[in-house]
């Protein structure tokens, strides 16, 4: 599933809107592709789970935790309107502790379940450090060269700066939980955004797991002078950064992990160009086993520009026509059993100058 929209500045004709519109279609169709192939591995994951979950399930063990969990409910109720000073989490505590128990109790086979949980979230994290290392240009591509991320490259090039002639947003996902977005980019001054408020209520052990990546960027159109590599020295400040997110217990078996990246990106249109290349710059991780928990960030230094080198991931040809995009990526996932994950995430940077050399 995606969902992409455009801005041009004025003055752009009508029939080059047209030509860049269709060129930016394509990369996304692209994006979209490499989504899928990213997400597949952990859906397939959690089918072979949940088949060999659901022997140890009895239906009349699963009526009666409905039962159990409406139980729970009435009692919160009735625990928050008692009068008194104490806040809502020191009311409802207890009341949670006593009916988790019952709920465990509930299940015979609930020491297998756990185990079979626990075997999930090895393989889980074993799959998402594999994915981590087959899919290295989705994160940190090693083409980086960090040696020379703080100095200014010389020789031949060309300057790009607001006002950019265009720009893309787009989002791409498996199951859309995204409540709120107010991504945006201002041609002008050069402002990329991902404003995004994602809430996911997992409702059970071994669903599928919503991935959400969100791409927002300035558009620049290149043409090579020679055959080579496009290298883009990239000035750009940044203003937010909150990776933000919170975990809540709906009562049930209960755990849950999310993560959130985000950095800055180049991508290239053009089919010789193999994929996005980025530097993330903050990551955020929170884990719980049934624990309500809240971790809040915003690491990245706003107070001067950052200059980075990054690389696009294919070469090119004498006389092609290029759209170079520069923005700041977002990628969100949630794996919630039994709990409700909030990830809210406020992003933005200002591209400054981008000077491209064709090596």
């Amino acid at each position: 599933m995606e969902t992409n929209s455009h801005s041009f500045q004025k003055g752009v004709t009508a029939s080059r809107k047209k030509k860049i519109i269709a060129s930016l279609n394509e990369l996304n169709e692209a994006r979209n592709k490499r989504h899928v192939e990213s997400i597949t591995p952990f859906n397939q994951l959690t089918k072979k789970f949940r088949k060999e979950l659901k022997p140890l399930l009895d239906a009349k063990e699963l009526k009666n935790a409905r039962s159990i969990v409406a139980d729970f409910q009435e009692a919160s109720a009735i625990a928050l309107l008692k009068p008194g000073n104490s806040t809502d989490d020191e009311i409802l505590g207890p009341v949670k502790r006593k009916f988790k128990t019952i709920f465990q109790k509930n299940f015979k086979e609930f020491s297998t379940i756990s185990g079979l949980k626990r075997n999930y979230r090895g393989e889980f994290d074993k799959l998402n450090t594999d994915f981590r290392s087959a899919f290295a240009f989705v994160f940190d591509h090693i083409a980086i060269d960090l040696s020379n991320i703080f100095q200014t490259r010389k020789g031949k090039g060309t300057h790009f700066r607001p006002p950019f002639e265009f720009g893309d947003y787009a989002t791409f996902t498996n199951i859309n939980f995204v409540d709120e977005d107010h991504s945006r980019q201002i041609l002008q001054t050069g402002l990329v955004t991902n404003e995004i408020h994602f809430r996911h209520h997992g409702g059970g052990s071994f669903n599928p797991i919503p991935v959400f990546e969100s791409f927002s960027a300035m558009g620049i159109n290149f043409q090579m002078q020679k055959t080579g590599i496009i290298r883009a020295t990239i000035t750009a400040q940044n203003t937010r950064s909150l990776l933000q997110a919170t975990i809540e217990d709906n009562f049930g078996f209960s755990d849950g992990n999310v993560e959130m990246s985000t950095g800055i990106f180049i991508d290239v249109i053009h089919p010789n160009n193999v994929g996005i290349n980025q530097k993330v710059f903050s990551t955020l991780t929170l884990s719980t086993g049934g624990d309500d928990v809240f971790k809040s960030q915003e690491n990245i230094q706003a107070g001067t520009p950052f200059k980075l080198v990054l690389q696009s991931t294919g070469a090119f040809a004498a006389g092609d026509t290029l759209q170079i995009m520069i923005g700041s990526n977002v990628r969100m996932r949630s794996d919630m059993d039994d709990m409700t994950s909030t990830l809210e995430t406020v992003v933005a940077w200002q591209i400054k100058d981008v000077f491209i050399q064709v090596i």
